[in-house]
């Protein structure tokens, strides 16, 4: 179907698309098309950094399961910076003696069956039963006869000494950070509400435990959000209400 128009005239109802509209519509498709894209390859970086995160905190869990279940082979290694282990050290057994006998030397003061002597016999029980549990446990003992912790990670893992520094402040910094990293999702949940400093002021129970469930991840959820860029910007939209 042909159709004749004037120059001054509307274009036809039935003429075809002219090359602007189809260049229009090409822009649009060109545009969604690299927004899909984009956000397929944010979600792949994404979980491209939680397995990462996965496999890193498997790796570390798996050397600390290893070097505590060999703490007896390991002990039996050699010494660490000239500490010994503590059921082995003489100036820990001679401080053991000296202590024991200072307190033999009181209980002379005091009369048989009496509160003073019961006292001090109770005590006697527990320096004794407290130098026993330095030596069992395997803390290594330096020439002055006092235990001495290991706080260099690659000493503990190697010879099974985690338990006594790197376990303990392992778990403090992933505590704090899990209360830190769900009280800031509980602030940001907030944010839709019509009230939300009544949310700060009284917390909801059930959302606030949905999300300390949901942070258990949190060292990798961080590592993703600081990569993403998400971490500073949710950071900004935190408001504080007034006190």
């Amino acid at each position: 179907m042909q159709c004749l128009r004037l120059k001054s005239a509307a274009p036809c109802r039935g003429a075809p698309a002219t090359a602007s509209s189809r260049r229009s519509h090409l822009v649009v498709r060109a545009t969604s098309k690299a927004h899909e894209n984009g956000a397929k390859k944010n979600n792949n970086n994404s979980n491209e950094f939680l397995l990462k995160g996965a496999k890193t905190l498997a790796a570390v869990a798996l050397a600390a399961t290893i070097s505590v279940s060999n703490v007896e082979e390991a002990q039996a290694k050699k010494d660490i910076s000239g500490l010994t282990p503590c059921a082995q050290s003489k100036p820990y057994a001679k401080r053991q003696k000296q202590a024991i006998k200072a307190l033999e030397k009181r209980l002379k003061k005091y009369e048989a069956g009496s509160a003073g002597e019961a006292a001090i016999k109770d005590t006697i029980s527990k320096t004794k039963n407290r130098f026993k549990m330095y030596g069992d446990t395997g803390v290594l003992c330096g020439k002055d006869g006092y235990p001495h912790l290991i706080a260099d990670p690659g000493f503990a893992l190697q010879y099974g000494h985690t338990g006594e520094i790197l376990v303990p402040t392992f778990g403090f910094v992933y505590i704090a950070g899990l209360i830190g990293y769900a009280g800031r999702q509980y602030l940001l949940s907030l944010k839709g509400d019509k009230k939300p400093t009544e949310g700060e002021i009284i917390i909801d129970v059930p959302k606030a435990l949905d999300i300390m469930v949901q942070s258990v991840a949190w060292p990798i959820k961080t590592y993703t959000e600081l990569r993403n860029g998400s971490l500073t910007a949710a950071d900004e939209d935190i408001t504080v209400s007034p006190r």
